[in-house]
């Protein structure tokens, strides 16, 4: 593995083939074949997929033989004829590479998802991002990392995911890799797709990223046309801010031996919530409420009930942080030791709102209480 000097050996059998199971995934990897009274070969650029075995035929020149070269022979994977990935039925798979070219404004998993032409992805109002494959419900999905389950166990979200995002950070994420229908013992569990997603490692180099995004509704476009609701042409836009921002750090702690990962990311703000008093800058005033009406009522209840209503609700509360970190460790040739942290905290506020209907002038906030 040539970015942590890895090395694995192995013999191959009477037939001359030979396996060697366990390789990270990714690469690139050099593989290097030698026998004695032959030349020697190597094939460089091997990309390793997870859970896919990788053919590489290669064909050595015996020595003395015509048009043989004294030195050794060196081939790029790319170049060499039936050297390929073999995968187990209908796959997508996205290398780091892959994943930093798509755009993903939310930095979900669910972005990646709906790269396989299998898959599809409720964006309305009520959907929840909800990813599907082959027509199956979406619940119906299995979600692992590195191998290891991570399911909605409650039923709480609209998919299998158990986070309204992606529970692990968008830059921690080294291999994505999604299957429909794969004819493989090991696979099971699920009826739509199975996601899995293969964490970054470090290297023998240093290497890290960060990002600061920012969305205010001074941002927002408040001209509009003029139409029922909006007499005069310009939206009325409530007040939010809407921070997200993150990092990842890798690289060695003993060179070509052990290595780390680090990543986290943490979204704070929430969504404006459309409704509020007349003159509360609401993007939905209800008719015939003011603030000074709600304040009278919070402080009867307060007074007289001994209950706080806590004010009106102004935005959700989006509140989303992810950490993960990872410790690689090379024993041995066929010896290797990976150590994983996962932490996921999503919380938003649900509103039990007051109102059966804003036509009506009757209240439709929703309390902090």
């Amino acid at each position: 593995n040539v970015p942590t000097g890895t090395t694995s050996n192995t013999t191959t059998d009477a037939g001359g083939a030979f396996s060697a199971p366990g390789l990270r995934p990714g690469g690139p990897y050099t593989v290097s074949v030698a026998a004695p009274g032959y030349q020697g070969a190597q094939v460089t650029d091997v990309q390793t997929i997870v859970a896919q075995s990788y053919e590489l035929p290669i064909e050595l020149v015996a020595e003395g033989a015509a048009g043989a070269d004294t030195g050794e022979i060196v081939v790029s994977a790319s170049r060499l004829p039936n050297a390929r990935s073999v995968s187990q039925g209908p796959a997508t798979v996205l290398n780091a590479a892959d994943i930093q070219n798509i755009a993903s404004v939310n930095r979900d998993i669910r972005d990646l998802s709906r790269r396989d032409p299998f898959a599809r992805l409720d964006d309305t109002p009520t959907g929840g991002r909800a990813i599907s494959f082959a027509g199956q419900n979406a619940r119906y999905n299995r979600f692992t990392v590195d191998g290891v389950p991570i399911t909605d166990n409650f039923c709480l979200n609209t998919d299998g995911l158990p986070s309204r995002r992606s529970p692990i950070p968008y830059d921690a994420i080294g291999q994505f890799q999604a299957q429909v229908a794969p004819y493989d013992v090991r696979q099971g569990n699920f009826q739509g797709g199975a996601v899995n997603i293969v964490l970054k490692s470090g290297t023998n180099d240093f290497h890290g990223t960060g990002f600061y995004s920012q969305t205010t509704d001074g941002l927002v476009g408040k001209r509009t046309k003029a139409g029922p609701g909006i007499p005069t042409g310009r939206a009325s836009i409530p007040d939010f801010k809407i921070e997200n921002y993150g990092a990842e750090l890798a690289g060695p702690i003993i060179a070509d031996k052990v290595f780390f990962m680090v990543a986290g990311e943490r979204l704070r703000g929430g969504r404006p919530i459309a409704e509020g008093p007349v003159d509360n800058n609401a993007g939905t005033a209800i008719p015939n409420l003011s603030q000074a009406q709600v304040d009278r009522v919070s402080a009867i209840a307060q007074g007289v009930y001994g209950y706080d209503t806590g004010g009106v609700q102004r935005n959700l509360g989006d509140k989303d942080d992810r950490v993960v970190a990872r410790i690689d460790a090379n024993i041995s040739d066929t010896q290797r030791l990976a150590l994983t942290y996962t932490y996921a905290n999503d919380a938003i506020t649900l509103l039990n709102n007051t109102f059966s209907s804003i036509t009506t002038g009757s209240p439709g906030l929703g309390l902090a209480s």
